[in-house]
Protein backbone atom coordinates (compact mmCIF):
# COMPACT_ATOMS: atom_id res chain seq x y z
CA UNK A 1 0.00 0.00 0.00
CA UNK A 2 2.60 2.56 -1.00
CA UNK A 3 1.25 6.11 -2.64
CA UNK A 4 0.11 6.02 -6.24
CA UNK A 5 -0.15 8.35 -8.82
CA UNK A 6 -3.17 9.86 -7.52
CA UNK A 7 -2.21 10.41 -3.91
CA UNK A 8 1.09 11.95 -5.18
CA UNK A 9 -0.64 14.30 -7.26
CA UNK A 10 -3.13 15.33 -4.66
CA UNK A 11 -0.29 15.82 -2.18
CA UNK A 12 1.05 18.25 -4.91
CA UNK A 13 -1.79 20.12 -5.84
CA UNK A 14 -1.81 18.92 -9.30
CA UNK A 15 -5.62 19.28 -10.55
CA UNK A 16 -4.57 18.65 -13.89
CA UNK A 17 -2.52 15.58 -13.17
CA UNK A 18 -5.31 14.48 -10.92
CA UNK A 19 -7.82 15.24 -13.90
CA UNK A 20 -6.46 12.92 -16.03
CA UNK A 21 -5.58 10.07 -13.57
CA UNK A 22 -9.21 9.89 -12.59
CA UNK A 23 -10.24 10.36 -16.26
CA UNK A 24 -8.40 7.18 -17.08
CA UNK A 25 -8.47 4.95 -13.56
CA UNK A 26 -11.48 5.73 -11.65
CA UNK A 27 -12.56 5.07 -9.60
CA UNK A 28 -9.52 2.43 -8.39
CA UNK A 29 -7.25 4.94 -7.36
CA UNK A 30 -9.51 6.58 -5.24
CA UNK A 31 -10.14 3.73 -2.78
CA UNK A 32 -6.22 3.66 -2.53
CA UNK A 33 -4.88 4.85 0.43
CA UNK A 34 -1.64 5.31 1.93
CA UNK A 35 0.35 3.77 4.52
CA UNK A 36 -1.64 5.75 7.03
CA UNK A 37 -4.61 5.40 5.66
CA UNK A 38 -6.07 8.52 4.29
CA UNK A 39 -7.57 8.50 0.77
CA UNK A 40 -7.22 11.24 -1.68
CA UNK A 41 -9.89 12.81 -0.06
CA UNK A 42 -8.53 12.62 2.54
CA UNK A 43 -5.44 14.50 1.51
CA UNK A 44 -6.90 16.95 -0.06
CA UNK A 45 -9.05 17.76 2.74
CA UNK A 46 -5.96 18.25 5.12
CA UNK A 47 -4.66 20.64 2.73
CA UNK A 48 -7.54 22.68 2.79
CA UNK A 49 -7.82 22.74 -1.07
CA UNK A 50 -11.44 22.89 -2.05
CA UNK A 51 -11.21 22.59 -5.57
CA UNK A 52 -9.53 19.28 -5.33
CA UNK A 53 -11.88 17.90 -3.15
CA UNK A 54 -14.41 18.91 -5.58
CA UNK A 55 -12.57 17.25 -8.46
CA UNK A 56 -12.66 13.51 -6.05
CA UNK A 57 -16.01 14.01 -5.14
CA UNK A 58 -16.73 14.45 -8.87
CA UNK A 59 -15.57 11.38 -9.78
CA UNK A 60 -16.69 9.61 -7.31
CA UNK A 61 -14.71 10.02 -4.02
CA UNK A 62 -16.81 8.39 -1.18
CA UNK A 63 -17.04 10.80 1.43
CA UNK A 64 -18.12 8.34 3.76
CA UNK A 65 -14.33 6.69 4.08
CA UNK A 66 -13.06 6.63 7.48
CA UNK A 67 -9.03 6.29 8.11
Amino acid sequence: RGKIPLLLAVEAGNQSMCRELLAQQAPEQLRATTPAGDTALHLAARRRDVDMVRILVDYGASVDMQN
